[in-house]
């Protein structure tokens, strides 16, 4: 999983050197196998404003921009047709070097002279777009160097199948808290606020439950369905700052809606889905097993044949959706999408996993459900995706929520007691020092004498079940290199008699056979006899 520095930041206040924290989450069991740093080998990169702009008089397909660098102007000739008088641009001098090693000089274009470029998102890696001129946000400093306003270093951390709730932002926030001491910013504690997970609409607002209703039919594999209604929305590109997150983290933008769906998903780990509600038609949502044979056309374009064991979000009648893998491509956003239904969902993971392999179509999603997704995440996400939408995309929410939740299961407690975990790691934890890493990941504890009555958290339930799986916690954020090394110790086992005395009867029959030239074959222990 690619995590942007800053968008982490944003999340949990640390002030860690890069090389330290790069140390750490490897020896807490997330291993960073890379850092991307973006903007380490720009030079001569600077934030400018286009002053005045018009068509080359030679070459009609060019055009001469004056760009203001802050104290002095250069003349930049470009075949970009994006530009408008007002951009703020990125520009590099004569001199100067970009990300793929390329020296930038003056150039002659039909009797003008360019000084420098004006760039693309991609020429930058802050983008996918390579056709126009990367324009920045209006407020950007002009006249300062690029490096110092959008510098970005990215980790590239292993995420192992134990560790589903660490494929988000928040997840990593909560371990880096754990490990310094870092305290949350605001935002993080707004995303672990329960309170925080519903909408609430204008005065006027109709109760989303008159808009739209959800049926499970399975609760086995849909034990949590969420949705909001939000209406009245215009699509448009996102801004800059959340594009560039989620260029960064690996997806390409789309637009506001679509972009916001996956911005949750990386920031809280609850993958969601937009409908385009007027395309689905229905305002009843059913979840079910679908029917031998049923097809859906996704996303990408595919026609799929489905099977029964695979589960699918319908308008009552067609499969309108994959479930946990990928959406249908009749009721995706598109440019004149008005209303939507923003869902998040939890599937049971071997479901998502047959359904992933079966049809050889991989997602982030389906990455994240097939592992695990807490169903507590549910409510959560579609609150934080609607109150962003709201934000970028305008319109009005339905009040509430539509949450059907047939699949809740108590949380998971362990009793423990601190000289158990010394047991089994071979090194002796403070009682202070147990309890407060158990706290900071987010075990909530009762101390009832010597044991600690721990309760697991969602997020948690998938990997958490005993006593070693606490010491664990315990262990891997103290660091697992502080265990001493020691000489094995313990019995030896019995000496077994060389030569005939001693064989059975069974095995000196055995090496006869072999000895004549015969094959024997040993079977696997755990095969039955």
């Amino acid at each position: 999983m690619k995590v942007p520095l800053n968008w982490l930041r944003e999340l949990v206040d640390m002030d860690v050197p890069l090389p330290e924290l790069r140390r750490r989450l490897t020896m807490a069991g997330l291993e960073v196998e890379d850092v991307l740093t973006v903007g380490s080998d720009w030079r001569e990169v600077t934030i400018g404003q286009v002053t005045d702009l018009e068509t080359h008089p030679r070459r009609e397909n060019l055009h001469v921009a004056r760009v203001d660098l802050g104290g002095r102007t250069a003349t930049v000739v470009t075949g970009a047709q994006n530009l408008r008088v007002g951009d703020v641009v990125p520009h590099v001098a004569p001199g100067g070097r970009l990300s793929n090693g390329v020296a930038v000089g003056l150039r002659q274009f039909s009797g003008i002279t360019s000084e420098g470029m004006v760039l693309s998102g991609d020429e930058l890696r802050i983008s996918p777009d390579k056709d126009g001129i990367y324009v920045l946000e209006r407020d950007a400093p002009v006249g300062t160097p690029l490096a110092d306003y959008l510098a970005e270093a990215v980790l590239d951390i292993y995420i192992t199948a134990n560790r589903p709730d660490c494929m988000s932002l928040s997840g990593v926030a909560r371990e880096v808290h754990a490990l310094f001491g870092a305290p949350y910013t605001a935002v993080m504690l707004r995303l672990l606020d329960p309170s925080t997970a519903r909408v609430v609409g204008s005065p006027a607002a109709p109760p989303v439950s008159s808009l739209l209703s959800v049926r499970i039919e399975d609760p086995v594999g849909c034990p949590r369905f969420t949705a909001s209604v939000v209406q009245g929305i215009e699509i448009r590109p996102s801004p800059q700052w959340l594009q560039r997150r989620l260029h960064f983290a690996g997806v390409r933008p789309i637009s506001n809606v679509v972009d916001v769906t996956n911005y949750v998903m990386f920031e809280v780990g609850q993958p969601l889905h937009a409908f385009d509600w007027q395309r689905l038609g229905s305002n009843t949502i059913v979840v079910r097993r679908a029917r031998p044979g049923e097809r859906l056309r996704t996303l990408d374009g595919e026609d799929r044949t489905l099977s029964a064991d695979m589960m699918v979000v319908t308008d009552g009648e067609r499969p309108r959706s994959l479930a946990g893998v990928m959406g249908g491509e009749d009721s995706e956003i598109v440019d004149t999408t008005r209303d939507v239904v923003l869902e998040g969902a939890s599937w049971d993971r071997a479901s998502i996993r047959r359904a992933s392999a079966a049809l050889n179509l991989s997602s982030e999603a389906s990455r994240r459900f097939g592992r695990g997704v807490d169903p507590d995440l549910a409510a959560l996400g579609v609150a934080r995706a609607t109150a962003l939408t709201l934000e970028l995309a305008g319109g009005a929410a339905a009040d509430g929520l539509v949450d059907e939740y047939p699949g809740r299961e108590e949380p998971r407690t362990i009793d423990v007691r601190p000289a158990q975990i010394d047991a089994l790691l071979g090194l002796h934890y403070p009682r202070p020092q147990v309890i407060d890493t158990l706290a900071a990941l987010g075990f909530p504890l009762e101390e009832r004498g010597e044991e600690l009555h721990v309760t697991v958290p969602g997020w948690r339930r998938f990997d958490v079940e005993g006593r070693a799986d606490l010491a664990e916690e315990v262990g891997r954020i103290a660091g697992f290199d502080l265990v001493p090394t020691t000489m094995l110790h313990g019995a030896l086992p019995a000496l077994r008699p060389d030569g005939d005395r001693g064989f059975s009867d069974e095995l000196r029959a055995r090496r006869t056979l072999a000895a004549a030239g015969l094959q024997e074959v040993i079977t696997y222990s755990l095969v039955d006899p």
